[in-house]
């Protein structure tokens, strides 16, 4: 039998593909919000081959390429569908059930991280999810069952979502002012936080996915020669690898801050950390004095396709028949 999970994002489109005793994945820069990528993403699923079973969250409805929020979803439904024409399709909505159909529209909107959770609580009962992405950064508190709200709305307002990953996000948002430099950063895209952590070894190249600000490549020197842009100089004039060390203790507080809260709201002692942004949750939980397993520890860098492995592993342990506690056994 061949399953697939699929994590439909704005920026990234993430897949796992489980076949016997074969697992493949891979997660594809694929910005939605590019209108004329709309019309190719039924040709990259179908680049995967036929499927006995498809497995599908998505975040990319809240593309402005879209009309409205049901109209993303419901794009993403027919294309996924069109795709896999003679698969049998499976949606995981916000409530965490599992579908053949996205509707209504709404639930199935930014569900990713409902996947990620359900698969969890296979084997823990008590614990705070972070995933932290290219982009955002979800925390999801689980106390027997999931205490986070549905919409990314109310998940705004509750800080169980923070826009901010480790990747994408713009440099200034992340860095108000720096004390190195003594000076505020300008708000203008010049540089992303994936630049100053390229600065800093704890992101390679090929994790720095998006296209950089002023469209050079991601060298040492030419991340260097964005974040000089924040201040209005060159490179040579002020220290950029301070700047960038700035920039990722600053990143580390926000994520700290946050789960922090969430830990105390929810009496929770444990972080389950995902994403490629896994090592900010790791040092953010350390910081606060939470304990932080990853989930990079027992699956390697399937982590950073986590709710497409979740999808995929949930919708085999349907057609199986049985729990698969076994798979992650170690998180109890």
């Amino acid at each position: 039998m061949k399953i697939i999970g699929l994590d439909i994002g704005g920026a990234n489109t993430k897949y796992v593909l489980l076949e016997n005793d074969s697992i493949c994945y891979k997660s594809v820069y694929f910005p939605l919000w590019k209108k004329e990528n709309c019309s190719k993403l039924k040709d990259l699923l179908k680049s995967l081959g036929r499927a006995d079973v498809v497995c599908t969250v998505m975040t990319a409805e809240i593309c402005d390429t879209f009309s409205s929020i049901e109209y993303g979803v419901k794009f993403v439904e027919k294309t996924v569908k069109s795709a896999f024409p003679t698969s049998l399709h499976l949606f995981f909505n916000c409530k965490g059930e599992l579908r053949s159909s996205a509707e209504p529209a709404r639930d199935f909107a930014a569900a990713n991280w409902v996947a990620s959770a359900k698969y969890l609580m296979k084997c823990m009962d008590d614990f705070l999810l972070v995933d932290m992405g290219s982009t955002t950064t979800d925390l999801i508190p689980v106390k027997g069952e999931i205490k986070a709200v549905s919409s990314d709305l109310e998940r705004l307002r509750r800080g169980e979502l923070l826009y901010v990953g480790v990747v994408r996000t713009p440099l200034f948002y992340v860095l108000n002012y720096s004390k190195t430099v003594k000076a505020k950063l300008v708000p203008e895209y010049y540089a992303l936080i994936g630049d100053a952590l390229l600065i800093t070894n704890d992101l390679s190249v090929e994790k720095y996915v998006c296209e950089t600000p002023d469209g050079r490549g991601k060298s040492y020197e030419e991340c260097c020669q964005r974040i000089a842009r924040e201040f209005c100089c060159d490179r040579e004039e002020i220290d950029c690898k301070a700047v960038a060390e700035e920039a990722k203790e600053e990143l580390i507080k926000v994520v700290g801050s946050a789960i922090e809260w969430q830990a105390v709201k929810w009496n929770i002692n444990t972080v389950v950390a995902c994403g490629v942004g896994d090592f900010i949750v790791r040092s953010a939980a350390k910081r606060v004095g939470i304990d932080c397993l990853l989930v990079r520890d027992e699956i390697g860098d399937l982590s950073d396709v986590f709710p497409a492995y979740s999808c995929a592993m949930l919708a085999k342990a349907l057609m199986d028949g049985y729990e698969r506690n076994s798979s992650c056994k170690s998180w109890r």
